[in-house]
């Protein structure tokens, strides 16, 4: 009996133990990860110009000017661009955060609108959304 509950008590040798730390947001990502595996881009058709309700706000925007945006800011406060933890957008050669990048689209303040839909919103516009 011992031995069986020796067995059932101890962890798998190949077993690791992965402490989730940083903000809600991440560690919910992290989460979902080991729940569900990977993560997936969330899949919308491309267009060239939409309107989309972000932070209770309809904005207009297509996929060059939000391209625009991005080139300019990235230039300025290259910093800025890359924080992000969980998912990133591809502008050119660079991986930019999701929320920073609409937000300089819109001046919406990223206090307003979650990871996901700033990933849903640029994933519609046609940008390359990644999981990291």
């Amino acid at each position: 009996m011992a031995a069986i509950q020796d067995e059932l008590l101890s962890p798998p040798s190949a077993a690791s133990i992965r402490i989730a730390s940083g903000s809600p947001g991440v560690r919910a990502a992290m989460l979902s990860t080991w729940l569900h595996g990977s993560r997936q881009a969330p899949a919308f058709q491309s267009g060239s110009s939409s309107a989309f309700q972000v932070g209770g706000v309809t904005v207009q925007l297509s996929h060059g000017t939000v391209m625009k945006f991005a080139r300019d800011e990235l230039e300025k406060s290259p910093a800025a661009a890359r924080r992000f933890s969980t998912w990133s957008v591809m502008v050119d050669d660079e991986m930019v955060s999701p929320k920073w990048l609409l937000n300089i689209a819109t001046g919406i303040p990223v206090s307003r609108f979650s990871t996901h839909t700033a990933c849903r919103v640029l994933a519609r516009l046609g940008l390359d959304v990644r999981a990291i």
